[in-house]
Parts: C-alpha cells; sequence; structure tokens
C-alpha cells in the first residue's frame, strides 16, 4: 500500500511518516471525529471528542455487496487505537443482494411473462427509480 501511495504521489517519500495504513473502522472513526471537529469548529476540541478512551462501538459498513460488522473498544484517543471486543462478522447481505430480492418480488407479483416484457435490459432500476434518486416525486401529495 506504502508503494501504492508513492507511485500515486501521495506521498513524496515511501517511507513518509505522512502516511498512515488502517482498518476500515478505524477510518470510520476518524472520519466522524474530523466531522464533529470541523462542523463545529468554534467550540473547544475537548468538549467535541465524541469516542472517549473505554467507549465501545459497533461499526456498520453495508456495502453493495456485503455488510460487514465489526466492535472496538476505544484504547486511546490521540492518537486514536482501537481494539476488537469481538471478531468481525458479516455476510452477503449488500444493496445488490435487496435489489436482486425486489426483483424477484416483482417477477412473482406481476408473473415471469409480464416481468420478461417489462424489463427488457439490465438498466430498468435505474430507469424505473431515477425520479426516487432525484426527487421528483411527492410523498405529500401536493
Amino acid at each position: 500500500m506504502r508503494k501504492a501511495a508513492f507511485d500515486a504521489g501521495m506521498i513524496s517519500d515511501p517511507n513518509s511518516n505522512k502516511l498512515g495504513v488502517c482498518l476500515e473502522p478505524e477510518a470510520a472513526c476518524m472520519a466522524c471525529e474530523d466531522q464533529k471537529m470541523s462542523e463545529e469548529s468554534a467550540q473547544s476540541a475537548n468538549s467535541l471528542q465524541i469516542l472517549k478512551n473505554g467507549d465501545k462501538f459497533m461499526v456498520l459498513d453495508c456495502g453493495g455487496g456485503t455488510v460487514d460488522i465489526t466492535v472496538h473498544r476505544v484504547e486511546g484517543t490521540t492518537p486514536l487505537r482501537l481494539s476488537e471486543v469481538c471478531e468481525p462478522s458479516g455476510g452477503p447481505w449488500g444493496s445488490t443482494f435487496v435489489d436482486d430480492g425486489f426483483e424477484q418480488f416483482l417477477e412473482k407479483l406481476v408473473g415471469s411473462e409480464s416481468w420478461g416484457r417489462f424489463k427488457p435490459s439490465s438498466s430498468w432500476g435505474e430507469n424505473c427509480f431515477r425520479p426516487f434518486y432525484f426527487g421528483n416525486i411527492s410523498w405529500c401529495g401536493d
């Protein structure tokens, strides 16, 4: 990873101490801490600290193919140090599986023949749900 960062021009020296590699849950925690700090920068840094020593938290990484679950304990905050509370878990429950399940539901609802005519391409979902994505549907009946 260090070589890739150097090759990409992210660091000027492959042995630079300005690059840290961490696990995704740690990165999520740091991003949350950083976001909180930038949102309320007028207050003192101590009052904004989300995580405290001894805190435990769960990170759910819900991706396209999988959902990954980790539980950590804060061992230190400056710098952030975490330990695993239990073994990471997860499974094939990502959004693509939700999409597939929805398609199966619709096919069962309207019948295979009708579904075959309705779904002529793999982009049917994008076209079908485009109004939802861009907020063109009013839920208030206006």
